[in-house]
C-alpha cells in the first residue's frame, strides 16, 4: 500500500479531514500536505501513529513512508575548486 493510500485510509476510518488526521498524528496540516507531495519525510512518530490508526504494522507503514519520500536534489549544485577545498592552518 502506498503512504498516500494510508493517509487516506487512516482518515476515513476515523472519519475526518487530513488536517483533523494530521493534529491526530502529531503533525500540523501543511506538514502532512508536504508529505503528501512528496516534499517532506514522515516522521517515525507519525508512522507509528498512522500504523496505530489503520490497524497495519508499524514497520509497514515506515517502509511505504521511505519509498514515496524521494530527497530534492539541490537547485544550485557546483563541484569545489581544488584549493577552495583544502584547510589552511
Amino acid at each position: 500500500m502506498e503512504l498516500n493510500e494510508i493517509i487516506t485510509t487512516a482518515a476515513r476510518r476515523l472519519n475526518v479531514s487530513q488536517s483533523k488526521l494530521a493534529q491526530r498524528i502529531g503533525m500540523h496540516a501543511p506538514s502532512l500536505t508536504h508529505v503528501i507531495k512528496k516534499r517532506r519525510q514522515l516522521t517515525a512518530e507519525a508512522a507509528i501513529e498512522l500504523s496505530e490508526l489503520t490497524g497495519m504494522n508499524a514497520k509497514q507503514v515506515w517502509l511505504a513512508a521511505q519509498r514515496y519520500w524521494r530527497a530534492r536534489d539541490d537547485s544550485n549544485v557546483r563541484p569545489l575548486p581544488s584549493e577552495g577545498s583544502t584547510l589552511s592552518s
